[in-house]
């Protein structure tokens, strides 16, 4: 059993770890080449926000400020899978409630891979998302490893279409997408397998 210290230094370990793929989503979804919102503020500056309210443990602040960004356009996707963070985040501060934040931060990545057609790009991203969830999940890790898994095979197979995809003025190549997968699909396989996930 940890002591307490232990479990406070591995909870600011985790919720470190959780800020930079927080800060990754929003770089790599090319945020700050998106025209600005209607409000004054831009993707990036709003992502910024999210991730020092989540440092600061004001979660329903960092969500309803994700929200506020909402526009109806694809570009949405991003601002979804932020507030996915935060509330994996959440999780690893609140056990005793931890399924119920981990199930909202499910049901975000799912609305990021339904905003449009998700490219490549969000597929792998939401396949991150729900490996980390899965990670931290006691109840539906086995299901969430199974999506994760499904989002990589996915995003192997579309981007077998297209050299490059484009990630705000970026093009990324999709071989780094397959290569990716397949690390990923083979290291998701083994945790599942020392779970002892059917």
């Amino acid at each position: 059993m940890y002591s307490r210290t232990k479990r406070s230094s591995s909870f600011a370990t985790n919720v470190n770890e959780l800020v930079v793929i927080l800060l990754l989503i929003l770089s790599t979804s090319g945020c700050q080449d998106r025209p600005r919102l209607t409000s004054a503020k831009s993707r990036s500056e709003i992502g910024t926000e999210i991730t020092l309210l989540t440092q600061q443990q004001r979660y329903e602040e960092a969500v309803h400020l994700g929200l506020s960004g909402i526009t109806g356009k694809p570009e949405d996707a991003v601002l979804y899978r932020s507030i996915a963070v935060v509330y994996t985040v959440r999780a690893q501060s609140d056990p005793q409630n931890s399924e119920r934040w981990l199930q909202s931060a499910v049901e975000f990545v799912n609305k990021s891979l339904k905003v449009d057609t998700p490219d490549p790009l969000d597929k792998s991203a939401g396949a991150q998302a729900l490996d980390t969830i899965g990670d931290l999940s006691k109840d539906k890790g086995y299901q969430l490893y199974e999506r994760a898994e499904s989002l990589w095979k996915e995003a192997a197979a579309e981007s077998q279409d297209h050299p490059t995809v484009t990630a705000g003025s970026q093009a990324v190549s999709t071989a780094s997408i397959r290569q990716a997968a397949e690390s990923e699909v083979a290291r998701i396989a083994s945790k599942r397998k020392a779970r002892n996930c059917p």
